[in-house]
């Protein structure tokens, strides 16, 4: 009886074990959404959010999905700039041309967001008014700050209060 109830309270431990493994690596494949993943995430949440009939939200999620596929390559874009050679340390241990580099870099960038932007108002407005397209973008700044909330209550989870 002894040897029975041993055995069966190893197979309960290493059962309960195994769920255990199970269960962070299917939390591990949810938590990490690619590049494309995030864009369909995004393009379904503003869809939804505007409200527009059926054809309507077909060419609008077309559309903002190669808006947002634009905008990402001018965000991942580094421009030439070698960030291996930035020494090591944090920002107070940086010379001053790496940091002007960086500005630039920035602004350069910036610009190529401002442009893909006015190119694609120009495709939004054969689709939508003018008020709607106010709309995606409070709507696609409100997707940010609940992505923002959602991976701050992640970190909070995992490493406990900032």
């Amino acid at each position: 009886m002894k040897r029975n109830l041993l055995f069966l309270m190893m197979v309960m431990l290493f059962a309960a074990w195994h769920c255990d493994l199970q269960a962070q690596q299917r939390y591990g494949k949810q938590c990490g959404l690619n590049i494309e993943q995030r864009i369909k995430k995004q393009t379904q949440y503003v869809t939804n959010a505007m409200m527009l009939d059926d054809k309507g939200a077909a060419q609008f999620s077309q559309l903002y999905t190669q808006y947002l596929n634009e905008l990402q390559k001018c965000i991942r874009t580094d421009e030439g700039f070698d960030f291996s050679k930035m020494s090591r340390g944090g920002k107070n241990k940086w010379t001053d041309e790496q940091i002007e580099s960086m500005i630039k870099l920035r602004f350069v960038r910036s610009r190529k967001i401002l442009d893909v932007r006015e190119k694609y108002y120009e495709k939004f407005k054969k689709i939508l008014t003018p008020r709607q397209i106010m709309k995606m973008y409070s709507v696609e700044r409100n997707f940010g700050k609940e992505v923002q909330k959602e991976m701050e209550k992640r970190y909070s989870k995992k490493y406990g209060k900032r």
